[in-house]
């Protein structure tokens, strides 16, 4: 625990994103690679996929799936490593898209959300 804390402590201090920051935008350039439609559809809006997902990396997706799923997705996170938080933020979304292509302004998104 205390190397994570250094770790972020010197991201924090040294000027680079924060680590939510990283991971949205991350998260933002998977989006744009493997659902374009979404990915234009939330600039069109002027919506960031912040808007959507931070709470699922915060919570790593306690908040958002049955808590059988959560397990399977943390077992998944022990064994393989972050990339699962983003395979399972792009399959939230993917299984939500034409309810959020429906949407026509950044604030109802929210209420489309994927997830909930």
């Amino acid at each position: 625990m205390h190397a994570v804390l250094r770790c972020l402590s010197a991201c924090v201090f040294a000027g680079l994103p924060r680590p939510a920051q990283v991971e949205m935008k991350a998260l933002d350039e998977l989006i744009a690679q493997k659902l374009p439609r979404l990915a234009a559809h939330l600039a069109e809006l002027e919506a960031e996929v912040s808007i959507l997902a931070t709470d699922w990396f915060l919570t790593l997706f306690a908040t958002s799936m049955p808590a059988e799923t959560v397990a399977r997705l943390w077992d998944a996170l022990f064994n393989e490593g972050s990339k699962v938080l983003y395979r399972a933020a792009l399959a939230l979304l993917k299984s939500s898209e034409p309810a959020l292509l429906a949407c026509d302004n950044a604030g109802d998104e929210l209420s489309c959300r994927a997830g909930q």
